[in-house]
C-alpha cells in the first residue's frame, strides 16, 4: 500500500541548522581574509567578565521607551535589551526598564542614585523621544500628553536630574548616554520646543554622550533592528583595553559611516581618570578588513642605547642634532638604556620633526595615530605622515596608506591607499609589499589580480616577512592562483610559525585538525592553536573552544570551552559569537536564553558571518528571542543560499515548501534541496526524500525517497531512520519486512526519537533480530 510520510515528521526538521567541517584551510587573520570555511560546532556558554569584576562596583540604569501614544518607536526596546546583555558581560549590575511613565523614571533614578553611591562606575542610558525647551533637555515618558511648553515641564522628565543624581552618588566614573533625539511630532506644536537635545555641561568625573549633534535628529534604525548609534556602541564596548574616549570616537566613526555622514554623535566630558569597559590589552589598529598593519615603532631600525642620561647621544640631542633627537626619542619609547617614557619620546620626536627629520615625522604620525605619549588625533597623524611621505619615508607611506584605507582622519579611499603602498613597496618595504598584494587579491583600489598579488607576496617573503610566507601558504593550500599543494602550504606555514607568526600557527593547526595534507592529529592541532592564541590570534581562541567542547585533542571541558568562546566573542570573533549563541540556544551548560542567543547571532551576522546570518534567520523564522519576522528570515536565508551555502539552501527550501510567509513553491523547494543534497547535506537528502515519498511537487517515487532517506540514515539522521522503518513496515517501494523496519526504528529510538520508540514497541515482536 502507498502511504505518505507524515507531515509531523517533516516539521521536526523545520529550520534546523547543521554545520559540518571540511578540509579547506583557514586563512590567516589579516586583511579581512577569513577562513574559506569555518568549523562551527555545538558549544556551551562561558563565565562572563561580570563574575571576575564583581557585581557591586559597576551599576547601570537603562530605560527604553517605545510605546508612545503620539509617535511609537520601532527599536528602543531592542536597543536597551542588547545593551543590557553587553553591559552585563562588562561586569555591570543592570536595571532594565521599558516603557516607563514619568513617575516610574523618577523612582528608578532615586533607586539608581542609592545603589550607585561610592561605586567605581555608573552608567545611565535612555532610548526614546527627547526634546529641548529654551536649552533645557527633557526625556519623554510614554504617558506624556503634552503639546505646550508648560505641559512638557510637568509631564516630561528633566535630563538634568540624571546629572544631579550621579553627582550626589559620587562614583569614580559617571557615564550618561542619551539616544533620545528621534523625530518627534511634539516639536512642531510650538516654536519654543526644539528637536534634538541641547548641550549639557558634564559634572565632575562625567562623560555625557549624545547619539547626534546638538539640535539634530538621530535615526531610529530599521524595523526590528537597532539604532545606528546603539549598534556601533555595543560593538565598541567589548573591545579590550579601549579607553572610553577612544571608544566613543570609534562609535562616532561607525555611525557616520553607517548613516552616510547624516548623523554625528558627540560627547562632553570632564573625565580625569581612565576607564575601560573591558580590561585587557589595548586593541591594535588591526581591524578585520585591515591589510598588514603598518610597521610598529618597535620594528624600526634599532639604535645604540645611551650609556646614561648624559650620554653622548643625549648631549647631541640637547645641542639640537635632529638625528640624535629622533634616536633619543626611540630610546624613551622602547625603554632602552632609560626608563620608558612615551611622553618624553613624543617630545624628542617633535623636536626632530620640527627640523624636518623624516623618520621623526613618521614616528610622530605613529604617536598621534596610536595615542602614544599624546592624545590620539588622526588629523595630526595624517599631517605628519604626509610630511614624512613627501620625503620618501617608506614607513610614513605605509602609515598614511593605512589612514586612507580605514578613513581615519581622511575620507576613505582605497585607490590612494594602494598608490601609497605601491610607492613604499617599490622601495623595498616588506609590509607595503604585503599590503599591495592584499589589495590586488581583493580588488581594493586596484583591479583584482591574483597573479600580481602572488608576485608581491613573494617579494615580501624574500625580505623575510613571516606573514607573507603564511599568505602564500594559504594560496597553496586552497589552490588559488597556484596549483593546490598542501605539502608546500605546510612548509610555508612551518617557516612562518617558526618566526612566531600567529596566523601561520593557526593555519598549521587547521591542517592537523582536518587532516588536510598531513595525518589528522588533534593533539598537535590543540598545541598549535594554543600557541597562536597566546600570540594574539583571536580566532584561535574559538578553535580551542571547539576542541574543548568536543573533547578532541584535549579532555572535554565545557566550562573551558565556554570561557574561550566568550573571550573570542568579546573581541569580535564572529565564530565565537555564533558558538556562544548556540550554547544559549540549546541550554548546554547554561540556562536556555534565546534573547542572548539572538543577540550573539546578530553580532556575528553584522560581520557578514554566514553561520550567524543563518542562525539569525532561524530566530526570526521561529520568533525565538525576537518577534517572528518571516520576511527577515527569508532575506537572510536567500542571501546565504545565493552564496552557495547549503544550510541557507535547505532553510530557504523549507520556507518555499511550507509557504511560510511567502507563496508556496514546491518546484523551488526541490531545486534548493537538490543543490544542498549534491553537497552532501543530510538534512537536504531527508527533505528531498519527504517530497518524493509524498509526491509533493514531484511524481511520487518511493524508491527515490528510500535512496535519499538511506543516505541520511547512514549518517545517523534519526528522522530518516524512522522514515525508512515506516517504509519497510508498510512495504512502500519494496517488500514489507518488519524485522528490517524494527532495526531502523531501534537506531532512531537510540537517538531519542519518540515516535520511532512508539512504533518499535507497536511491532510487538517477541524476539527482534539484531
Amino acid at each position: 500500500m502507498n502511504h505518505p510520510v507524515p507531515m509531523k515528521v517533516l516539521l521536526l526538521l523545520a529550520f534546523c541548522i547543521i554545520f559540518s567541517a571540511d578540509g579547506a584551510l583557514a586563512k590567516p587573520p589579516e586583511a579581512g581574509t577569513k577562513p574559506s570555511r569555518r568549523w562551527v560546532t555545538p558549544s556551551v556558554s562561558s563565565q562572563t567578565d561580570r563574575d571576575r569584576m564583581g557585581r557591586t562596583q559597576r551599576v547601570a540604569l537603562l530605560i527604553g521607551n517605545a510605546e508612545y501614544r503620539f509617535a511609537p518607536l520601532a527599536n528602543p526596546l531592542n536597543d536597551v535589551r542588547l545593551l543590557a546583555e553587553t553591559l552585563k558581560s562588562c561586569g555591570f549590575e543592570v536595571q532594565l526598564l521599558e516603557n516607563q511613565s514619568r513617575k516610574g523614571m523618577i523612582e528608578a533614578l532615586k533607586a539608581f542614585e542609592e545603589n550607585l553611591a561610592g561605586k567605581d562606575a555608573g552608567l545611565f542610558y535612555f532610548s526614546g523621544h527627547g526634546l529641548q525647551i529654551r536649552g533645557e533637555n527633557y526625556l519623554v515618558p510614554v504617558d506624556a500628553d503634552a503639546s505646550t511648553e508648560s505641559q512638557i515641564s510637568y509631564e516630561c522628565f528633566e535630563a538634568r536630574r540624571v546629572i544631579d543624581a550621579m553627582q550626589a552618588a559620587r562614583a569614580r566614573v559617571n557615564i550618561i548616554i542619551l539616544d533620545a533625539c528621534r523625530n518627534n511630532p511634539i516639536v512642531r506644536s510650538s516654536r519654543s520646543i526644539s528637536g534634538g537635545l541641547a548641550k549639557m555641561e558634564a559634572g565632575d568625573q562625567m562623560i555625557i554622550a549624545y547619539s547626534t549633534s546638538p539640535g539634530d535628529v538621530a535615526q531610529d534604525g530599521s524595523q526590528g533592528g537597532n539604532s545606528p548609534y546603539l549598534a556601533n556602541l555595543v560593538k565598541q564596548l567589548l573591545v579590550p583595553g579601549q579607553e572610553i574616549e577612544s571608544m566613543f570616537r570609534n562609535v562616532r566613526r561607525g555611525v557616520l559611516r553607517d548613516t552616510g555622514n547624516m548623523q554625528k554623535p558627540w560627547e562632553h566630558t570632564s573625565l580625569v581618570d581612565s576607564f575601560c569597559f573591558v580590561t585587557g590589552s589595548a586593541p591594535s589598529r588591526r581591524l578585520p578588513e585591515e591589510p598588514v598593519p603598518t610597521v610598529p615603532a618597535t620594528e624600526k631600525t634599532a639604535m645604540q642605547e645611551p650609556a646614561g642620561p648624559m650620554s653622548a647621544l643625549q648631549q647631541a640631542a640637547e645641542r639640537g642634532d635632529a638625528v640624535a633627537q629622533e634616536r633619543l626619542g626611540e630610546q624613551y619609547e622602547k625603554g632602552k638604556g632609560v626608563e620608558r617614557n612615551p611622553a618624553k619620546a613624543f617630545e624628542w620626536y617633535r623636536k626632530a620633526a620640527d627640523q624636518g627629520q623624516a623618520i621623526a615625522q613618521s614616528r610622530l604620525g605613529d604617536c598621534y595615530r596610536n595615542g602614544v605619549g599624546v592624545a590620539q588625533d588622526f588629523l595630526k597623524a595624517v599631517e605628519w605622515y604626509e610630511k614624512a611621505s613627501q620625503q620618501g619615508d617608506g614607513d610614513a607611506q605605509v602609515g598614511l596608506g593605512g589612514m586612507y584605507f580605514y578613513g581615519d582622519g581622511v575620507k576613505q579611499n582605497f585607490t590612494v591607499a594602494a598608490e601609497l603602498y605601491r610607492r613604499a613597496a617599490l622601495g623595498g618595504h616588506p609590509y607595503a609589499q604585503m599590503n599591495i598584494g592584499l589589495m590586488y587579491e581583493r580588488g581594493d583600489g586596484v583591479p583584482r589580480n591574483i597573479a600580481k598579488a602572488i608576485e608581491w607576496y613573494r617579494k615580501a617573503a624574500d625580505r623575510e616577512l613571516p606573514a607573507a610566507w603564511g599568505k602564500l601558504g594559504v594560496l597553496y593550500g586552497d589552490g588559488i592562483g597556484v596549483p593546490r599543494d598542501p605539502a608546500k602550504a605546510k612548509e610555508l606555514f612551518e617557516r612562518a610559525a617558526a618566526k612566531g607568526d600567529a596566523g601561520a600557527l593557526e593555519n598549521l593547526g587547521a591542517m592537523y585538525e582536518t587532516g588536510s595534507g598531513v595525518p589528522r592529529d588533534f593533539q598537535r592541532a590543540f598545541d598549535l592553536f594554543r600557541q597562536a592564541a597566546d600570540k594574539g590570534a583571536v580566532h584561535a581562541l574559538a578553535k580551542l573552544g571547539v576542541l574543548y567542547a568536543n573533547g578532541t585533542g584535549v579532555n572535554k571541558d565545557l566550562a573551558k570551552a565556554a570561557q574561550l568562546f566568550q573571550q573570542a566573542a568579546n573581541q569580535g570573533d564572529a565564530d565565537g559569537q555564533v558558538n556562544l549563541g548556540q550554547m544559549y540556544e540549546r541550554g548546554d551548560g547554561v540556562p536556555q536564553d534565546w534573547f542572548k542567543a539572538y543577540t550573539l547571532y546578530q553580532q556575528s551576522a553584522a560581520q557578514g558571518n554566514v553561520g550567524g546570518r543563518i542562525k539569525l534567520g532561524v530566530c526570526y523564522a521561529d520568533g525565538r528571542g525576537v518577534p517572528k519576522n518571516t520576511a527577515k528570515a527569508f532575506d537572510l536565508f536567500r542571501g546565504a543560499a545565493a552564496e552557495g551555502n547549503p544550510m541557507g539552501q535547505v532553510n530557504l527550501g523549507m520556507m518555499y515548501e511550507l509557504g511560510d510567509g511567502i507563496p508556496q513553491n514546491y518546484a523551488k523547494a526541490i531545486e534548493l534541496y537538490q543543490q544542498a543534497a549534491n553537497k552532501g547535506v543530510v538534512s537536504a537528502c531527508y527533505r528531498l526524500g519527504v517530497m518524493y515519498a509524498n509526491g509533493t511537487g514531484v511524481r511520487r517515487d518511493f524508491r527515490k525517497a528510500a535512496e535519499l532517506f538511506r543516505t541520511a540514515a547512514d549518517q545517523g539522521f534519526a528522522d530518516a531512520q524512522m522514515n525508512l522503518g515506516m517504509m519497510y513496515e508498510r512495504g512502500d517501494g519494496f517488500p514489507q519486512n518488519i524485522f528490517i523496519a524494527a532495526d531502523w526504528y531501534r537506531k532512531a529510538a537510540e537517538q531519542g526519537h519518540p515516535e520511532a520508540l512508539k512504533r518499535l514497541q507497536g511491532l510487538n515482536l517477541p524476539a527482534m533480530r539484531r
